[in-house]
């Protein structure tokens, strides 16, 4: 029981800490332009706003969906529409219209090779079906938390180890380093487990 408690908490925190931090990222990073905060390291591709706002908003959805009140559940499932919707247009936009980005159409001026990897969006979809079945106990759903800590954090390092490697793959070529280090990190708290008797 401590075990659990304790493997709780440390899932909580986990999130927590990505949902501020993508908050700091897009309010700080992008509203003040301090470039090294939305890309750690020059050569690095930049974490771009649609980005951050799938996480904060994930992350939102993971405290809704750990509750017991059916309106925590519904409003946790209509945040997770909200993300699906953000990497489904970031996706047409980038195949459909030949590249273009979804911050460009709010007037959000991102660098030439900066935009959310497909890579990125096939792990916020992933993410999406983890937190939607975090309640189910299902094995699938304990699967895709796997892949998603060991797919991004490998991924993290191999972008830290060799830049140039990783431009080499096409489907993750655009992603950032603290895209990679959130996604590990969001993963790693959904390990826990996805209920909590809340008093509301």
């Amino acid at each position: 029981m401590l075990g659990i408690s304790l493997f709780r908490d440390v899932s909580e925190k986990a999130l927590g800490v990505v949902g501020a931090l993508a908050f700091l990222v897009l309010l700080v990073g992008w509203g003040m332009d301090i470039d090294w905060l939305v890309r750690l390291r020059s050569d690095a591709h930049a974490m771009v706003p649609s980005t951050s706002v799938c996480f904060i908003i994930a992350c939102g959805a993971a405290y809704l969906l750990s509750g017991k009140a059916a309106y925590r559940r519904v409003l946790g499932m209509f945040l997770l529409g909200a993300v699906a919707a953000i990497v489904g247009m970031n996706i047409l936009l980038g195949t459909l219209l030949h590249g273009v980005k979804l911050e460009e159409l709010f007037g959000v001026n991102v660098g030439l090779d900066d935009r959310m990897a497909i890579g990125t969006s096939l792990g916020f979809l992933l993410l999406c079906f983890r937190l939607a079945t975090w309640q189910s106990g299902s094995d699938f759903s304990f699967v895709a938390a796997i892949l998603g800590v060991i797919v991004s954090g490998g991924l993290f390092f191999l972008l830290l180890a060799d830049a140039r490697a990783f431009d080499t793959l096409p489907l993750f070529r655009e992603t950032s380093l603290p895209t990679l280090f959130f996604f590990t990190l969001v993963f790693i708290g959904t390990l826990g487990p996805g209920y909590r008797d809340w008093s509301a």
